[in-house]
């Protein structure tokens, strides 16, 4: 699709469930004219700007704002549209867009299921995804921009992170009359302390939460949530739907009932295929290397066993990796393990194979004089030792990280959950601009007593993804109407065990 997107084009792109009926067709016009009217909307002359999947996902949403949202059979409550696009494929620069260039949406709520998530929007939101969209930006501020730098203006607007000891503050902003256009980011986890405290008069600060409920009910277009598919999906959405908002789920795993949890009924979505990424080299594909040797007996032997494993497999692949990239960036390497312990055993042995400064991302890690390379937060090990080939975690680096610089995944434990591992994977599969001689693949090594389970997942939910491609409306059919082998794949796709 190109500047001549529109909704009779739309609708007729597989990707998406649209029917013109329910599409106000002239509004629809309207807001894909003053889109497109952006510099950024389109790549020209090789300059940075949205890629087609980007578009087209935007405009399936732009059709939902325009379209017929009530749910027939209960009228009085909004049907929520759903995107499905893999790991790496810029779901942050649609929600910035969403966010801050359409005419009528002015008030946004945007829900992430982790405070790291919700600081990694708010500041793509800000200012790094329009840095991403060559235009110069102050890191330390909110970009904004006229109409003859941007082609339309792009406008200020109060960006804040939504949290129950803020909201008398961010009521208080809101009703300012210098805040037109305003964007709430936050997690599930803070919606809910916000409304368990608003329905608690004895709560510190409930009048303020009240009142912060209120302004979103009241006062806002749009509700975005981010990694649509996380557990509790009921619970967490329970606050959304009580807002009854315009709702948009973006995930790159929707499966079974989360999409119910918050109304999505199938009229307006849209499915990014996994294979059609890997196609157009916006993801890399990944291969899941298996180890021809037994497992070892007792922890400390299979971690020696592992590790050796990475040093024979990925030695020679890291060493070609380096040709990928154009600026001399190095290949980097993610580490999975299950508890710190185990973290601590892999930096160790890691370090003595490779002869190198592997670094421990970890709640509980704690730095020694003998080791400075274990860190809390993936923003402090960012800081400090960005030059790691080797970050090891348990759970911090299993999304957030759009660095295509990684470029294998080593999972020495594996996670009982098929999205987990989906959502690991796609950390080493973001394509890098490079030399386009050679192909760009992203390496999976599991442990010999995990990875031919990780290799049999992976199968699965790629069997998922072709099946969801010639099948869009299927991702929100019920599961009494998939066939049995669809089924299959997704009940190894939720589970893995």
């Amino acid at each position: 699709m190109d500047k001549k997107l529109n909704l009779r084009h739309l609708i007729a792109d597989g990707r998406t469930s649209l029917h013109a009926d329910v599409i106000d067709a002239r509004a629809f016009g309207q807001d894909i004219r003053r889109l497109q009217s952006y510099g950024f909307w389109e790549a020209a002359d090789d300059a940075p700007g949205l890629w087609e999947h980007q578009q087209a996902a935007i405009g399936t949403v732009v059709a939902y704002l325009n379209g017929d949202k009530a749910i027939p059979e209960r009228p009085e409550q909004i049907e929520a549209a759903l995107l499905k696009l893999p790991t790496g494929t810029g779901k942050s620069g649609i929600v910035a867009v969403l966010a801050r260039c359409l005419p009528d949406v002015r008030r946004v709520l945007v829900l992430t299921p982790r405070t790291a998530l919700t600081k990694q929007l708010i500041a793509d939101i800000r200012h790094r995804f329009w840095k991403h969209m060559g235009y110069e930006v102050d890191a330390t501020a909110l970009f904004t921009g006229d109409a003859q730098t941007m082609g339309t203006a792009l406008d200020d607007v109060y960006v804040e992170q939504l949290l129950p000891s803020g909201a008398r503050q961010i009521v208080h902003n809101l009703g300012g009359e210098d805040v037109d256009r305003a964007i709430l980011v936050g997690t599930h986890h803070a919606l809910g302390a916000i409304r368990k405290a608003a329905f608690d008069p004895d709560a510190p600060g409930s009048d303020a939460c009240q009142a912060m409920l209120a302004e979103i009910r009241d006062n806002f277009d749009l509700v975005i949530v981010d990694e649509g598919h996380y557990e509790p999906a009921v619970s967490w959405s329970r606050g959304v739907r009580e807002f009854n908002l315009p709702t948009l789920l973006l995930s790159a795993t929707p499966y079974r009932n989360d999409y119910k949890s918050f109304r999505v009924r199938g009229r307006y979505l849209f499915n990014f295929p996994h294979a059609q990424a890997i196609e157009r080299k916006i993801i890399r594909p990944a291969e899941v290397i298996l180890p021809a040797v037994e497992p070892e007996g007792d922890r400390q032997a299979a971690v020696v066993q592992f590790v050796e494993i990475l040093h024979q497999e990925l030695s020679d692949r890291l060493a070609a990796a380096r040709n990928w990239f154009r600026d001399g960036t190095e290949p980097k390497v993610m580490v999975r393990g299950d508890d710190l312990d185990t973290l601590y055993m892999l930096q160790s042995e890691i370090d003595r194979v490779f002869e190198t400064q592997s670094l421990v991302i970890h709640d509980r890690a704690r730095r020694t004089p003998q080791n400075q390379n274990r860190f809390t937060s993936v923003a402090s090990a960012q800081h400090n030792r960005a030059d790691a080939t080797f970050w090891i975690h348990q759970y911090k680096l299993m999304e957030g990280i759009d660095d295509p610089a990684f470029v294998a995944v080593g999972i020495f434990d594996l996670m009982g959950n098929a999205r987990q591992l989906v959502q690991q994977i796609g950390r080493a599969t973001r394509h890098s601009k490079g030399d386009a001689r050679f192909r760009q693949t992203g390496w999976v090594l599991g442990s010999p007593a995990n990875a031919s389970r990780i290799h049999t997942a992976w199968e699965r939910y790629k069997g998922y993804e072709d099946y969801a491609a010639r099948k869009t409306e299927h991702i929100v059919s019920n599961e009494v109407t998939l066939p049995d082998r669809l089924l299959e794949y997704m009940a190894e796709y939720q589970y893995i065990s």
